[in-house]
This record gives structure tokens, sequence and C-alpha cells, in this order.
């Protein structure tokens, strides 16, 4: 401790827990285990004396915590100790839980055939004072954090270089998909938490959705779901329930998609995460034809150009028109680079007969989406005027 408070670290709480163990000379005095947790924490203001800690001492908190008759300790140590076999340590259980003060209980232990093992083996790990330090660790900057990332992602440096967090830092600033996914599997392979897992199984599930290959796209999805299982499985989690629903939604699977999103909305009710997973519901309700459904979800999700498209389709496909207008305009004003806002306002002009709008909004559509364009030329909403010039100037 005096070797750690040398090196200056910056110390923000000083938590000392005092003991005592049961034995009666230990509680002859009733401040024994305040008096140790004091002795502990007039060494640390010492020595940053010492050390010269100046005006920092002054911000130090120490928390002193005595405790007194009481088991706890004894149980956990009790738990982890092999000098017993289950029914010896059942016979200490039954002592503890059962009636008496803590005097009496003391006293029924030192009856136990193996008291003598535990008096010289236990009990001098509770005639302590446990000290817990809170320190600031100096934050390396985002430009150390990217180079040290970048070396990691090539194998230059060993991925424990970073923290974990520092890790999805690295990987949620680089630009590159693939140094993404370098930098998440030794996320992975280096603390294999579950949010480790799910943030590489999002990776596979962006680079799924950027191949124009259906059998690339297919493998990355496999690797996306693999990882969301193995996060789901470490630790069952809301957001890779909805990873997984979007997974096999791009699977072409709807009925698992919606069952993992449905089981995602019943473990985090949280209004941010509802929003979110409303939203795919909603895409999916779409695909299953409840268009009532789908609004009432989409209405419930974030206004970004996606979301309200999707509405604006759910309305269009209910045969609501003006709503499905208001959709595809407010899409439109979150993004006009997103060409299917557009399209949407091409189709219910379409269907109204109202060419002058359809044909301006078809040709904005095509500008901005060469899926769109494509679409265009064989989308049965736009039959009846394939052959006008017209609609072939706009999606030229």
């Amino acid at each position: 401790m005096k070797a750690f408070i040398a090196d200056n670290n910056v110390t923000k709480t000083v938590t000392i827990t005092g003991t005592h163990s049961p034995e009666g000379s230990e509680r002859v005095n009733r401040n024994l285990s305040k008096n140790r947790a004091e002795a502990i924490e007039r060494m640390y203001r010492r020595e940053m004396e010492r050390f010269d800690y100046r005006d920092e001492s002054k911000d130090v908190q120490f928390i002193i915590k005595p405790v007194v008759d009481d088991w706890s300790d004894f149980k956990v140590l009790l738990e982890d100790y092999d000098g017993l076999n289950e029914s010896q340590k059942e016979e200490y259980y039954e002592v503890i839980d059962g009636s008496g003060d803590f005097d009496s209980k003391e006293r029924q232990m030192r009856q136990l055939p193996t008291y003598k093992t535990v008096f010289n083996d236990l009990y001098p790990k509770m005639r302590i004072a446990k000290t817990e330090i809170l320190t600031t660790k100096d934050k390396r900057s985002e430009a150390e954090i990217s180079l040290l990332g970048s070396r990691i992602a090539r194998g230059d440096v060993q991925a424990d270089t970073l923290s974990e967090a520092e890790l999805a830092y690295a990987a949620e600033i680089s630009p590159s998909y693939g140094a993404k996914e370098s930098l998440y599997k030794a996320q992975v392979e280096v603390y294999g938490t579950p949010m480790a897992h799910n943030n590489l199984g999002v990776v596979y599930l962006n680079m799924a959705n950027r191949t124009a290959s259906k059998s690339e796209k297919d493998e990355y999805l496999r690797k996306a779901v693999r990882e969301f299982e193995t996060a789901n499985a470490e630790e069952e989690n809301a957001y890779a329930m909805h990873n997984l629903g979007q997974a096999h939604l791009m699977l072409g699977d709807y009925q698992t998609a919606y069952k993992y999103m449905s089981d995602a909305s019943t473990k985090d009710q949280s209004e941010e995460f509802t929003h979110v997973n409303d939203a795919t519901r909603g895409a999916v309700d779409i695909i299953n034809g409840d268009y009532k459904l789908a609004t009432i979800r989409l209405n419930n999700a974030p206004e970004n150009e996606t979301n309200l498209f999707n509405k604006g389709l759910a309305y269009l496909l209910a045969e609501d028109y003006r709503n499905a207008t208001n959709a595809f305009e407010e899409s439109v004003m979150v993004n006009r680079d997103f060409g299917y806002g557009f399209y949407g306002l091409a189709i219910v002009a379409a269907r109204s007969g109202n060419q002058d709008v359809m044909y301006e909004n078809l040709k904005k559509a095509a500008e901005r989406s060469s899926e769109l364009k494509r679409r265009a030329a064989t989308d049965p909403e736009f039959r009846a005027y394939k052959e006008e010039s017209a609609f072939r100037d706009a999606i030229r």
C-alpha cells in the first residue's frame, strides 16, 4: 500500500472495512474493528503527506466501515475453505442460522470437533482491515486510442494494451469495417463479455448490408447470429435479442425475427429501447400484412428517414393516403438525400392520378438511388405510365 501511495496515484476515495474474529479476546474492545480501520486511515494520510500530495489530500474521502458481531465474512471464508467437507461446514451453518445471540453461537462452535482447525485457519483472516481504493485513471486521448487501435487491428501490438472500453471506442471511431471487425474480435478474445460479442455481431450486420453478393451476405448474417446467440447465452439481454431479430429479418425468417423482438420488448421496457425495437417490429408487421399495428409501432419509433418511410409505407398499404403522404414528406424533410421518401410520394401520386407530382418525385428518387431507378422500371405501381416519355425521362 505504501508503494501504491508513493506512485502518486490520484486517490478519490479510500473505503476501509475493519473486522474482528468471533473469539472472545477479539471482542473485549468493542471498538477494535473501528480502531483497525482508523489505523489504516492514519497511515494513508501520513504517507500522502510524505510524498507531497499537497492539495489533493483535501479531496480524498475516507469511508470507515467497522463490522461488529457479524457472521457474514466468516460464512464467505467457510464456503471457500478446503479444510472441511460439506457436512462439517453444514454444522457451522446450522449454528449461525440457528437461535441465540452472537456469544452463544460462538460457544456452540467451540463444541464442534473441527473448531480448532477453523480457529487456526479462518479466524486470523478476520483480524484485519480491508482497504478499497478508488483512483482517477489518466485517460488516453482519442488520437492515442486510434493509433493503438490501428496497431492492434494489424496485429502489431497485444489487444490488452487497450482496456475493454478503449477497444470498443477504437472500433467505433475506425472508418473501416475490416478494422472494426478485427478490434471487436480482439475484444471478444481478451474480454469475452456479452457486449463484445454483440458489438462484433453488429459489425457483421453492417457488412451484410453493404455487400452485393448474396453468398457473402448470408455468411455475414450467419456470423452475426452466432455472435448474438453467444452474447445472449452468456447473459440474456434485450440488445442481443433485438439484433437477432434484425439478422433473421435480413435472412427472410420473419417469424423468428418477430419472436426475438417480442422477447426483447419484455426484457427491456425502457422508453429509449422500446422506440428502437418498435421500429423493427413495425417493419416486420408490414411484411406480415398487419398495417394497423405497424403504424402504431412506427408512431413510437425514432423519427429518422427510414422509420418515417416505413410508417408512410404502412399507411400506403392500408390505403390511408393522407397519412402516407405526411409520413413520406417527413422522411424527405429529415434527409433529402434519402430517395425512398420521394419514391413513396411518387406512388401516392400515381394512385391518385396526379402525373406531374408523380414524375417530379420519381425523378428525385431516381437521382438519389440507382436501386430505386431500377425498381421503378418494373414496379407495378407505375405500370400505367411505363410507355410515357415523361416516365422514361424521370428514371433516365
